[in-house]
């Protein structure tokens, strides 16, 4: 009877060596999971920062606001006139890539 009970024993020991070892795997990958998963949260908060900033700039180049000696003028809309020279140097523009030699 002593050597089925020190098999069984020994059987058991194994399995518990066996299963520590697959917890082991399974906590390394969910650290490393969550570490990514913030990395990628932190890159987001940049690109949505990022953004932001792109779109002031979008806006202030938008409404024509200019900046002098960090003061900002208040922004208003194009005129007419503007919107269409700005059209036209974009036609111009577009031309002259067609021409472009590289």
């Amino acid at each position: 009877t002593a050597l089925p009970n020190g098999v069984g024993l020994l059987i058991l020991l194994r399995l518990w060596r066996v299963t520590r070892i697959v917890n082991g795997i399974i906590i390394s990958i969910k650290k490393k999971s969550e570490k990514e998963a913030h990395d990628r949260g932190v890159e987001i908060d940049k690109l949505k920062e990022k953004i932001a900033e792109m779109q002031e700039e979008i806006d202030r180049l938008k409404y024509g606001e200019k900046s002098i000696g960090g003061s900002n003028i208040e922004k208003k809309p194009l005129s007419n006139d503007d919107k269409e020279a700005v059209a036209s140097d974009s036609v111009v523009l577009e031309a002259g890539k067609e021409n472009t030699v590289l």
